[in-house]
């Protein structure tokens, strides 16, 4: 930052990009960033984040950056995520799981804390093949625990909203006796 408030700098900078700038369309940019995002490799088994143990991973952009909690985004996998608020993330539609590759571990419980933004809501939490529906009527928060299974292995919970969308806080992996 100091090398740019020094003027020299800045001026050679401003000169160089008045000599080399060149305007290009909204077409261009769109067409460039599409080439870039169809360069990024598809999330396979072997690039999932591994979780070893217990521990808290925020949704929340008022959460995140705290010294004991991670960020959540790196489990979000699918489309029917929406942007992540200071309240966490919503979910509309059917397209949007967590996914992640678990150490495995006996008596480990996952705990996922979600809002409803309706009135009644029922939540179907897909976990190797097998859907588990919670239907609550209160408008507010809850939480969802589930046992995680005891051999290591990727896990992907597909998280779908009968109707309207449900927002995500944070996820909590934690053991329990």
């Amino acid at each position: 930052m100091r090398t740019l408030l020094d003027e020299k700098t800045r001026l050679g900078a401003e000169g160089a990009i008045r000599k080399s700038y060149a305007p290009r369309s909204w077409q261009q940019i769109a067409a460039e960033l599409m080439v870039k995002a169809k360069a990024i490799p598809s999330r396979t088994r072997d690039t999932l984040p591994r979780i070893t143990g217990t521990g808290v991973w925020s949704l929340s952009l008022s959460r995140q950056g705290s010294d004991d909690i991670m960020s959540g985004d790196p489990l979000r996998h699918g489309y029917g995520w929406l942007a992540p608020t200071m309240e966490g993330c919503g979910i509309r539609g059917e397209d949007a799981a967590l996914w992640f590759c678990w150490s495995g571990s006996p008596n480990a419980h996952l705990h996922i804390h979600v809002m409803a933004t309706g009135d009644p809501v029922t939540i179907a939490i897909g976990l190797d093949g097998l859907t588990h529906k919670v239907q609550y009527n209160v408008h507010g928060p809850t939480i969802l625990s589930y046992p995680l299974p005891h051999i290591p292995g990727p896990l992907r919970l597909a998280i779908t909203p009968s109707a309207g969308e449900i927002i995500v806080e944070k996820i909590i992996i934690s053991y329990e006796i």
